[in-house]
């Protein structure tokens, strides 16, 4: 990416900037993970659980928007996840994504939840909403 040029008024100085533009590689964080899964799997593959054998085995079987999904998803904060938060251009439908990931059992799509979680997933007018009742006055604080 080239930077520009912008004129900076106070001193008129030239001031170098970045310009935003479109990643080459739009699925650049899927490849980094699959090169440390590699390079894990080639050095250590001796100390690596079945369990985590199993894993770097079937996460290179993937379709590229599920594996794509889940890396996504494991870089977020936290490990619940509203479906509708889940929108990536380059992954696409995210419902079809996450199907290989539930086949797996590497994804819940009905965690229970205790109220803690449901109100950090939840937004501030759902929760008042769907719990108006419940509390005697009409401000709610999310956790």
């Amino acid at each position: 990416m080239a930077p520009a040029m912008v004129r900076n008024s106070r001193l008129d100085q030239p001031k170098m900037t970045r310009s935003r533009g479109k990643l080459p590689d739009t699925f650049y964080y899927l490849n980094n993970f699959q090169t440390v899964l590699g390079s894990i799997d080639r050095r250590y593959a001796a100390l690596l659980s079945s369990e985590e054998r199993q894993f770097i085995a079937h996460f290179s079987t993937l379709p590229r928007a599920s594996g794509a999904l889940l890396v996504r998803m494991v870089m977020r904060k936290g490990s619940l996840f509203r479906r509708s938060r889940l929108q990536y251009p380059e992954i696409g439908d995210a419902v079809a994504a996450v199907a290989p990931l539930l086949r797996a059992g590497w994804v819940d799509d009905s965690p229970d939840l205790d109220l803690t979680q449901l109100q950090k997933l939840l937004t501030t007018a759902e929760l008042l909403r769907y719990f108006s009742g419940s509390r005697p006055y009409r401000t709610f604080n999310k956790p």
